[in-house]
C-alpha cells in the first residue's frame, strides 16, 4: 500500500510431506513486522483433496484481493478469490473467478489504470492453451460480457 508502506503477501502452505496444501496470507507494516499473527492468516486450511497453487495478491483499499488456482488431482481447476480488509477480516467469502473446469496456469493479477482489479491466466478448457482475463469489481462481483464479447465493469 503506497500510502502506508504496508505489504500484503499470500502463499501456498504445505505440510512436511507436501501432501496437504492450503492458502495463507500476511500483512507487513512499514517496518516489516508481521501484522496477522506470526504464522499468517489461514484462508484455505490444509487439505489433501486438491492443491491450492499460484497465489496472487493485489492490494485494494486498506486490504487485498487474494487469488489462487484450486487444482484437483486431474490437474483441472478453477480460480478462486477472497477479499480482505487491513485487519484480516473477510470482506468477501471465497468466490469463483474462473469456474469453467480445465487446467489453469500462469496467473497474473494487478490493478488497471481505471482502478479495476483484473486477473489474466492460461486456460486449457478447450484442449489448447488460451489466455483469459477476468475483471473483479470492488464488491467481489465479476465483470459482465457484452454482446461484443468484451468485459465491462459495474
Amino acid at each position: 500500500n503506497p500510502a502506508t508502506k504496508e505489504i500484503f503477501l499470500s502463499w501456498q502452505e504445505q505440510d512436511s510431506l507436501q501432501f496437504y496444501s492450503g492458502v495463507f496470507a500476511q500483512k507487513f507494516d512499514a517496518s516489516g513486522n508481521r501484522m496477522w499473527t506470526d504464522t499468517g492468516l489461514v484462508i484455505v486450511p490444509l487439505q489433501s483433496n486438491d492443491a491450492e497453487i499460484f497465489e496472487r495478491t493485489v492490494q485494494v483499499g486498506d486490504g487485498a484481493f487474494v487469488f489462487w488456482i484450486d487444482e484437483q488431482l486431474t490437474m483441472d481447476g478453477t480460480i478462486q478469490a477472497v477479499k480482505l480488509d487491513g485487519k484480516s477480516n473477510l470482506l468477501c467469502q471465497q468466490f469463483g473467478v474462473a469456474t469453467a473446469i480445465g487446467e489453469k496456469a500462469s496467473p497474473w493479477a494487478d490493478i488497471a489504470g481505471n482502478g479495476l482489479t483484473a486477473i489474466a491466466f492460461e486456460d486449457y478448457r478447450n484442449g489448447n492453451s488460451d489466455i483469459y482475463i477476468q475483471n473483479v469489481n470492488q464488491d467481489c462481483s465479476l465483470g459482465k460480457l457484452t454482446r461484443s464479447g468484451h468485459q465491462v465493469h459495474k
